[in-house]
C-alpha cells in the first residue's frame, strides 16, 4: 500500500467525525528517527547500516471530554542503508510506515500546555530496489510533549514519541540478485521527535 493510499483510507476514515465534531485538530508533522542496522542472511557476508532521518506524516484528533482526545497518525520514515565494505550488495533503501490509533491526555490550562498520547495499530515495511518478507506486523507508540497556542484555530505541537514493532518474528528483506538482509528477535523500534503546526477548524475549545 503506498503512502498516497494510506492517507486517502485515514481521510475516508475521520471525514465523518469532522462532519460531526467541531473540536478536532489536524496535523501535518515532519520529525527525525534514529537509524537501524541489518544483519547480512548470508554467512560471511557483512551487514548493512542505516543513519537517523527525517519522517513526515499526518495525525487527526477529536476531543472526547475536557482533558482527552482519541487520534489517528500515520508516520513514514525512509531509510538509506549502505551495506558494510566490502560487500558485494548495494545500497538500498526501506519505507518504515506507522500506522495507529490511540489517545492522548491534556490537563486544560492557559499557554504552554503538556500532554501525554499512547497508540497502537500496524507496521509496514517496503524496500526500493527489493522487497520485504512479512511487511506487515503490530505495532505501538508512547509519547509526550508540549503544545504552543499560535492562535484560536491553530497550535504548535513538539513531541518525543517511541515506537515499537511488537510482533515477535523474523524479517527478511531482499534487495536484489545476492543481496539479502534481515532483523529479528522480539520487535523493531524506534524513538523520534516530531513537529507540527496543527489546526482547529472549529476554533479553540
Amino acid at each position: 500500500m503506498t503512502a498516497t493510499r494510506i492517507l486517502g483510507a485515514l481521510l475516508v476514515a475521520v471525514a465523518p467525525i469532522a462532519a460531526a465534531e467541531r473540536s478536532v485538530e489536524i496535523a501535518p508533522t515532519v520529525g527525525y528517527r534514529n537509524g537501524a542496522t541489518l544483519d547480512a542472511s548470508s554467512a560471511g557476508t557483512g551487514g548493512a547500516e542505516a543513519s537517523a532521518s527525517w519522517s513526515w506524516g499526518l495525525s487527526f484528533g477529536w476531543w472526547v471530554r475536557p482533558d482527552g482526545w482519541l487520534e489517528v497518525i500515520f508516520d513514514r520514515q525512509t531509510l538509506d542503508f549502505e551495506p558494510d565494505a566490502g560487500s558485494a550488495a548495494r545500497p538500498f533503501d526501506i519505507d518504515v510506515d506507522y500506522l495507529q490509533f490511540g489517545g492522548g491526555y491534556e490537563p486544560p490550562r492557559a499557554g504552554l500546555r503538556p500532554y501525554v498520547t499512547a497508540a497502537f495499530g500496524l507496521s509496514r515495511y517496503g524496500a526500493d530496489p527489493g522487497s520485504v518478507s512479512d511487511a506487515t506486523g503490530l505495532s505501538a507508540s508512547i509519547g509526550g510533549g508540549f503544545k504552543v497556542p499560535l492562535s484560536s484555530k491553530a497550535l504548535l505541537r513538539l513531541e518525543a514519541r517511541g515506537f515499537a514493532v511488537i510482533t515477535s518474528s523474523s524479517t527478511e528483506v531482499v534487495c536484489g540478485p545476492g543481496c539479502s538482509f534481515s532483523f529479528s528477535g522480539s520487535g523493531f523500534w524506534q524513538v523520534g521527535l516530531r513537529a507540527a503546526v496543527a489546526f482547529r477548524p472549529g476554533g479553540a475549545r
